[in-house]
């Protein structure tokens, strides 16, 4: 047999470990707890309607969809408020040409 063909397969140097479920989630709830110790009162009421609702609060993205609402919301009643009819005289001059 040739030498290359006898050649150990390579491997890589960088072994790639992951976290398990079970890793994530004692790191999760000491993360909880250390709120509920000594976290603000604002971190506790986050906390509690997470646990009680089941989902967090807002997000960042979120909270960007909400502010681009409003700024479409306020832009259109701008715009809203400068239609109106159009005056008697200009009606009569498209009328008649």
């Amino acid at each position: 047999m040739n030498r290359l063909e006898m050649k150990p397969p390579e491997f890589d140097s960088y072994e790639i470990e992951e976290p398990s479920d079970e890793e994530r989630a004692s790191s999760s709830s000491e993360d909880e707890l250390d709120v509920l110790l000594n976290g603000t009162p604002d971190q506790k009421k986050k906390l509690i309607r997470e646990y009680l609702t089941g989902e967090s609060e807002s997000s960042s993205g979120d909270d960007f969809e909400k502010e681009m609402e409003a700024e479409l919301s306020s832009t259109i009643k701008t715009m809203e408020g400068t239609w109106g009819p159009p005056a008697t005289g200009s009606l009569r001059f498209l009328l008649s040409t």
